[in-house]
């Protein structure tokens, strides 16, 4: 499954549901995913023709049951704020990166406030391009969240 907030999910939902997996290779996973979108001000998420996201609030109980009950991984795709979220109530158990060295010189953080008591362990890394490292980190959990 995939979890986003609301502004991800915009982003995602004006492009994803059309594109062509001919030319996007992960046009097709992403059709497959089922979706949540977390908003406190969305009542639907439609994705294109391919029915609709659900949409649930940023209740950290709500969140941990949906997570917690997917038989498989859930991704989240940028969703900065909610991401701050899910390390808070520490339902992240790992940690995926890719960098692009560009020099943004605002933004949020990559990592969220949230994370700065995690500690991370390097499960691997590969050079994607000559310009794009794909890293990936575990997350130890130090204890039930606060």
């Amino acid at each position: 499954a995939i979890l986003f907030g609301r502004v991800t999910y915009g982003m995602f939902n004006d492009y994803w549901p059309a594109a062509d997996p001919e030319k996007e290779s992960v046009a097709g996973p992403i059709k497959r995913l089922r979706k949540y979108v977390v908003s406190s001000t969305l009542e639907r998420a439609p994705w294109g023709e391919d029915g609709a996201a659900l949409v649930m609030a940023a209740d950290a109980d709500q969140i941990r049951r949906r997570v917690e009950g997917e038989a498989g991984d859930v991704i989240v795709w940028g969703s900065l704020r909610l991401t701050e979220l899910l390390f808070r109530e520490h339902l992240v158990d790992e940690l995926q990166l890719h960098i692009v060295p560009v020099v943004l010189g605002a933004g949020l953080p990559a990592c969220p406030p949230g994370a700065a008591a995690a500690r991370f362990t390097l499960l691997g890394s590969e050079q994607l391009a000559p310009d794009l490292l794909a890293t990936r980190y575990a997350v130890e959990r130090a204890g039930p969240p606060a």
